[in-house]
């Protein structure tokens, strides 16, 4: 009885370590399979995107991942609201305490004659990198001017990590709740002028895009002239009595926009606003469904504001100069990264020939 008592719990022990092994091949099974496919899921509102599965890792610095198009990325895009219906869980709405969908509370340690915004896509961090080391970076002891970045929420979990280094070294990211695409541009501009208003002093506001060359010399030099208007002002290269488009990348639909013709503005590669515009805009500028076209409805905001847009022949920003070192432009739009850095280096001889001039 005894050697039976003897067997039976040796076939126990077998059996516990068994079962003991399997659990730990499912286990390890389990945690390959995570580690595989990270769930990752960031609620925003209802007709957003967001991305469930990272599948692939990239690298910015990498050729294939300049490359790389939204589309063709390989993982899945859902809307927010599919997303919380798919794991049960709420959506995490906008910060209350803004009107825009403004992420960042960085607030700037100074006041700044010109404070400058550049709306930037995730994946131009070669681009940004360029405009800090040249147009972008007041050098001087008592810096005269600032630039930052604008930027929504990538659609790729690599990007945001890349991102927050980027933040966390150069301390120069304004970021949004919002999805990062060109149909949210206003929303980003937006966003922009909410944080300009509320984290930073200034008198001058410039936004640029960043593929534009900006001479942040001979603006600054303009800025402080007796005759440039201190208030009221709305500067750049202004679009008169444009047609309102029906079809194409720029078209409007009647939903939308009902006049056949546009409000005069400044085209959006750049234009200046004094700091009582930018106020007045954020007071006004609707912060869910603006229009999509930021440039023009910058004009219907000034419009409504009585602001008249102010014309100014140095913004050269509706077409390609080809890298020119013409001396009387503010901007150039279209400009490389090499073309950046050659008309920076121009612009700085000028500036030490000026300095050298003085008596």
């Amino acid at each position: 009885m005894f050697d039976s008592m003897h067997m039976s719990m040796k076939k126990i022990r077998i059996l516990l370590s068994v079962i003991v092994g399997y659990a730990c091949i499912a286990l390890v099974i389990y945690q390959w399979i995570s580690e595989r496919s990270r769930l990752t899921v960031r609620l925003q509102t209802e007709d957003e995107f967001l991305l469930v599965n990272e599948k692939e890792e990239f690298h910015p610095t990498s050729p294939a991942y300049n490359k790389q198009q939204y589309q063709n990325l390989p993982f899945k895009l859902l809307t927010a609201k599919e997303t919380a219906n798919k794991l049960q869980i709420s959506e995490i709405k906008r910060e209350t305490r803004h009107r825009t969908f403004l992420q960042t509370q960085t607030t700037c340690t100074q006041k700044y004659l010109l404070l400058i915004l550049v709306p930037s896509s995730p994946l131009n961090f070669k681009t940004r990198r360029v405009i800090r080391q040249t147009w972008g970076t007041d050098y001087a002891m008592n810096r005269t001017w600032r630039t930052m970045f604008l930027l929504g929420q990538s659609r790729h979990p690599t990007e945001m990590k890349y991102l927050s280094a980027e933040t966390a070294i150069y301390g120069d990211i304004i970021q949004g709740f919002q999805t990062d695409s060109y149909q949210n541009l206003t929303l980003k501009i937006e966003m922009g002028l909410e944080w300009a208003m509320k984290y930073c002093d200034f008198e001058f506001l410039l936004k640029a895009d960043d593929d534009v060359f900006v001479n942040t010399f001979k603006l600054l030099n303009y800025l402080r002239k007796p005759d440039t208007p201190k208030i009221k002002l709305y500067l750049g290269n202004v679009a008169r009595r444009s047609k309102t488009q029906r079809v194409g990348k720029w078209a409007l639909s009647y939903e939308e926009y009902q006049r056949e013709i546009l409000p005069r503005f400044c085209l959006g590669p750049a234009y200046v606003l004094s700091i009582d515009v930018v106020h007045q805009f954020v007071d006004i500028f609707d912060p869910k469904k603006p229009l999509k076209l930021e440039d023009v409805y910058m004009g219907m905001l000034a419009e409504r504001v009585g602001v008249s847009p102010r014309r100014h022949h140095g913004f050269r920003t509706n077409q390609k100069e080809h890298c020119s070192q013409n001396f009387e432009l503010i901007v150039i739009h279209e400009a490389s990264s090499d073309c950046i850095i050659k008309l920076f280096n121009k612009a700085l001889e000028e500036r030490f020939r000026q300095e050298m001039e003085q008596p």
